[in-house]
């Protein structure tokens, strides 16, 4: 997961691409499980001349946008997830065995973290979304960077039924939360300029006149994670320019993830972050700043300390003076590289004997944090 769950791919770069979701992120390439598809120019698809003329107001403008990336990417077991392609999705990766084993070193703690078998949860699960949002509210987050892999894949679908079944729903906890994409699939693979234009198009067609999507001055925010890893043909500069081009055909505002010598293109995007949860806080410029509560990949030792909340409030008062566009969490909810805030549970990490609990749940600790900072700005 990203700096993401690491696992054998093959990857094929020519034509259509059939992408699945989650790589690490820490430059390397995504495990290929699940059904998403990177559309070719090719295919008879009617987003590709969808309206790029829509009527926006600056009301959707964010005073001092606080945002999360959020991973919905996971299945549950097989009464939450029936559909054998997502059950357990993610969560067995790496060979593991839910609930008995499980890609991570932590289990969510929405009430049942002593019961992996129901406490693995599915990304889908509408009671599950609600009380993320409901937290989201207390910490301050006021918008969401949701991890998308494409047309038809879990992130997807799951952003539908937010869209659709949650959001506009009178027991929606959080009315005013705002959702922008997390394009993921420019960092694993070559996409073309045809192709991610139909994508484009896509989100415009389902989200553009949608109250709870995240604009500015009228456009549409994407967040793109763009790297070449070293692995694909297109230089840095090459992946900007074809992004200057996206923005500039579809109306979007772009937020480019940067690289070395990204100043000499700046003015390329519409504004730019860093995506580095190893890290405790790092500020790009007057762009954006981000914080991490830790990073604990499974089968590794931790690359940044989790649970030493002292050191995370001093990162929370330092995000918070920082005098930046954008101020970001990294993460909610990527529990393979162990990055998130929600709440949740330390596991003991034994895949012959099976996972026992390591501690208590710390339960909702980074978000009382956050909240005492950001919960009341306006």
């Amino acid at each position: 997961m990203k700096e993401k769950y690491l696992f054998v791919l093959a990857i094929l770069i020519i034509g259509t691409l059939s992408l699945g979701c989650i790589g690490q992120k820490d430059n390397t390439v995504p495990n290929l499980q699940d059904n998403t598809t990177i559309v070719s120019n090719d295919d008879n698809n009617t987003n590709n001349n969808a309206d790029n003329n829509i009527n926006f107001s600056s009301e959707d403008n964010i005073p001092n946008p606080l945002g999360v990336f959020y991973y919905p990417w996971t299945g549950g077991n097989p009464e939450k997830s029936p559909d054998k392609k997502e059950t357990w999705l993610h969560w067995k990766d790496d060979n593991h065995n839910p609930p008995k084993t499980w890609a991570s070193n932590y289990i969510p703690d929405y009430g049942n973290s002593s019961d992996p078998y129901n406490g693995l949860y599915a990304s889908r699960d509408k009671s599950i979304i609600k009380s993320q949002l409901g937290l989201m509210k207390k910490a301050g987050i006021n918008f969401v960077i949701s991890s998308w892999w494409g047309q038809n894949h879990l992130s997807d679908k799951v952003l539908n039924i937010t869209f659709n079944e949650i959001l506009p729903a009178k027991d929606n906890p959080y009315p005013n939360i705002k959702f922008a994409i997390y394009y993921e699939k420019e960092g694993f693979a070559d996409v073309s300029k045809e192709q991610i234009i139909n994508d484009i198009n896509y989100i415009k067609s389902k989200y553009a006149n949608s109250p709870y999507y995240y604009k500015i001055n009228g456009r549409l925010v994407v967040f793109v994670y763009n790297t070449k890893s070293g692995l694909f043909y297109e230089t840095f500069e090459q992946e900007i320019e074809k992004w200057k081009e996206v923005r500039d055909e579809t109306g979007i505002y772009t937020v480019l993830k940067v690289s070395g010598g990204y100043k000499k293109i700046e003015n390329y995007a519409d504004s730019w972050h860093e995506y580095a949860p190893s890290t405790a806080f790092k500020q790009t410029g007057n762009y954006s700043a981000f914080i991490s509560p830790g990073f604990a990949k499974w089968h590794e030792s931790p690359r940044l300390e989790r649970e030493n909340f002292a050191r995370f409030e001093n990162d929370v008062i330092s995000l918070k003076n920082a005098n930046v566009q954008f101020k970001l969490i990294e993460t909610w909810n990527e529990w393979g590289e162990g990055t998130g805030i929600e709440p949740a549970r330390k596991v003991n990490h034994d895949d012959i004997n099976g996972f026992t609990m390591a501690e208590d749940s710390y339960g909702t600790k980074y978000i009382e944090i956050l909240g005492k900072y950001f919960a009341n700005e306006k």
